[in-house]
């Protein structure tokens, strides 16, 4: 059997864009001002991992330039937590801003965004992991870019930047985006497995097989994506006539955790990475504890509330757990997912 495997690549966009038309909608409507030449307030997807945020401003962009054709668009990802004058490089370095080789200074890089021409929408993807967030506030201020970011958490965002005036950035427009509910899910991996396999697919995978994978990933396409993935190539590794749920059960869960965990330290800095294994490898530790053992693997460590903000990626990410109340909190490596025995219905 032929699999087009790219289809089941969680990183490559649907061919459409399933239960998310009022979130298109309002992101539609909040661009609609650069049809008309004219500013469009700064836009911002919050939301956990897995839920469509990227397809989302991908999707939007290409609706813009349907109304706007021409329109310059770029999209940064922020992952590797770069610093004010390395992110507003790599944004003058997109739009073409006609940057030196090797800008000498913030300032100088600032001038050249603020005399470009034309519209430029930028979206900062995983703004969550900029070094200084207040970058954020240098693009609004940059008359010529429309700017979109892509964040887990508000509140981890805006809450270390600390110029008063970052309340024009939480006075844009706010979407939100929930997880998928289990029907959503089904047919977005649905789509995914027809994609993949043709429209024959039910002879090689049994509903109840991805019925039960939706339910394993509990909101999260990402996971659903991954787990489908695992479970198709189990299958065809041992030369089964069908996918069923107890294949998914035995074999593609655990490999699609250990993936899943592997992509997601990926998309992950060195430094979070680093606090990652430090807790991985204590089993258990408190925040000073984990800040002194920091401090001494790393040459360069950061702050204390980056080390913070690092804490809270690695639990939006599903990689580590909280324990206690907040003054006595400690950390624990994630533990596996529920196996599919765990669900009843």
């Amino acid at each position: 059997m032929t699999v087009n495997w790219r289809a089941l690549n969680p990183e490559v966009a649907p061919r459409q864009v399933r239960h998310r038309n009022a979130e298109l909608q309002q992101l539609s409507r909040s661009l609609m001002p650069l049809v008309d030449g004219a500013a469009p307030e700064p836009i911002f997807l919050f939301g956990p991992s897995g839920v469509g945020k990227t397809t989302l401003a991908e999707e939007g962009l290409k609706r813009l330039g349907r109304e706007l054709p021409g329109v310059d668009t770029h999209h940064i990802n922020c992952r590797y937590g770069q610093t004010r004058f390395g992110t507003l490089c790599k944004v003058g370095e997109a739009v073409g801003a006609g940057l030196d080789t090797h800008p000498q200074s913030t300032s100088a890089v600032l001038t050249a965004l603020h005399q470009l021409d034309g519209w430029h929408v930028v979206v900062l993807d995983e703004a969550n992991q900029l070094e200084e967030p207040g970058v954020l506030l240098d693009l609004y201020d940059a008359p010529r870019i429309a700017l979109i970011g892509i964040a887990n958490d508000q509140e981890r965002l805006f809450g270390r930047i600390t110029d008063p005036t970052v309340s024009r950035l939480a006075g844009g427009e706010l979407l939100r985006v929930r997880r998928y509910d289990r029907g959503e899910l089904l047919d977005i991996l649905s789509d995914r497995v027809e994609w993949a396999l043709g429209p024959e697919w039910r002879e090689f995978i049994q509903m109840s097989a991805l019925t039960a994978i939706a339910r394993l990933a509990e909101g999260d396409a990402r996971r659903g994506i991954m787990t489908l993935r695992e479970a198709v190539q189990n299958g065809q590794d041992v030369g089964v006539d069908h996918v069923t749920a107890a294949l998914v059960r035995e074999e593609a869960i655990d490999d699609a955790n250990d993936a899943i965990r592997e992509k997601q330290l990926a998309r992950l800095n060195d430094h979070c990475q680093t606090v990652y294994h430090i807790i991985e490898a204590a089993g258990e530790i408190d925040r000073p504890t984990l800040y002194d053992r920091y401090c001494d693997r790393v040459a360069d460590p950061k702050t204390d509330r980056t080390v913070q903000d690092y804490i809270g990626k690695l639990v939006n990410y599903g990689l580590i757990e909280q324990r206690g109340p907040k003054q006595d909190r400690t950390y624990i490596p994630s533990t596996a997912l529920p196996r599919l025995e765990e669900y009843t219905g």
